[in-house]
């Protein structure tokens, strides 16, 4: 038990990069999730546009793509697992998580959806065009240590859950407006009463927990944002949170404030010359 939540501090201090040691906290029920805001309205698609608009800016170009239409054909919750194996399959000295400004956005990214990770950082990323964006606004993951008879998947998902329900004043700003965080873009991954019930991750040589490198068994809880892809053109995306990791006599303050700076460059399709 202490070894495993040794790991999952880890994971946690990598993604929030800021840990602040507070009161103790009696339960994971101490804490609770803020108001949920629902869009005043919806598109005919059931995607859900981006709101709370500030004068002298561009109209929002942000259009999220809801867990109920199970967008590029999977759920959030199944988006969640490739979230956490993409970051977590890179080494240590090239992971996103750990990367303060966008030099390793493109590493390890493929098909039409690209990841954004969270930490604290300014990043500048290029991506291409026609990507849709997907990222955690506050996410934690636990890795089961198959040494250890104590770690089980209820465990892991009754710790991981604990803690994100803490979880508060999370926000996700796109070109100036806010997109509403909403309880539906909550995911436990895998999905509660799914089988099997964890995912595996692909921990390389210098990973980011020091062990040995290998297939491990995880379990993800968090709250995850979907975009469709921007236009082309630069975008300001800004992505804050705050939720508590509760310990049996003490709690701490996982902050995620990260700031990209997206450019989607045109595709530019060169004349076939004939001979």
């Amino acid at each position: 038990m202490k070894s495993t939540r040794r790991l999952l501090v880890r994971t946690i201090a990598i993604l929030a990069l800021v840990l602040v040691v507070l009161a103790p906290a009696t339960s994971a029920s101490a804490g609770r999730l803020p108001p949920i805001v629902v869009p005043p309205n919806t598109t005919p698609t059931g995607s859900e546009p981006a709101t709370t608009h500030r004068p002298g800016l561009a109209p929002p170009t942000a259009i999220v793509l809801p867990p109920n239409t199970n967008p590029y054909g999977a759920t959030y919750s199944e988006w969640g697992e490739r979230w956490w194996q993409w970051v977590l399959r890179e080494p240590e000295d090239q992971n996103p998580l750990t990367d303060p400004t966008g030099a390793s956005c493109a590493i390890g990214q493929s098909g039409p959806v690209w990841f954004l990770s969270g930490g604290i950082a300014t990043r500048n990323c290029t991506v291409p065009e026609g990507k849709a964006l997907f990222f955690p606004i506050a996410t934690e993951t636990y890795v089961l240590f198959p040494w250890d008879p104590n770690d089980t998947p209820q465990l892991a998902r009754d710790i991981t859950k604990g803690d994100i329900d803490t979880a508060f004043d999370m926000s996700v700003d796109v070109d100036g407006a806010s997109v509403p965080v909403l309880e539906s873009y909550r995911a436990q991954s895998p999905a509660l009463g799914s089988l099997p019930e964890t995912f595996t991750v692909d921990l390389p040589s210098n990973n980011l927990f020091g062990i040995a490198p290998g297939p491990y068994q995880a379990v993800a809880d968090g709250f995850y944002v979907m975009l469709a892809p921007l236009p082309v053109g630069a975008h300001a995306v800004r992505i804050r949170a705050s939720f508590y990791v509760i310990y049996p006599d003490h709690r701490d303050l996982a902050v995620v404030d990260a700031q990209y700076t997206l450019t989607v460059p045109s595709v530019v399709y060169l004349p076939m010359l004939s001979r």
